[in-house]
């Protein structure tokens, strides 16, 4: 298999939705092209509660969906 140049991530790896801190922009990005989040910092947004009920240990714990 071929690697993908950097701009076109293959389809069939996993994509996140991702909710980009301080703004209220959300967008979809390649697994490959996260990066950790080292600051400690928590993220500032209006979806957070939508998805998320807290942190424990540093890390966000998702909100249960609703069937």
């Amino acid at each position: 298999m071929t690697p993908s140049p950097p701009s076109r991530p293959p389809k069939d790896r996993s994509w996140y939705y991702v909710l980009v801190h301080g703004t209220e922009i959300t967008t979809y990005v390649a697994e490959r092209n996260l990066a950790p989040d080292t600051s400690d910092e928590a993220v500032l947004h209006p979806e957070i509660d939508t998805h998320f009920e807290g942190i424990a240990g540093g890390r966000y714990i998702a909100r249960k969906k609703e069937n």
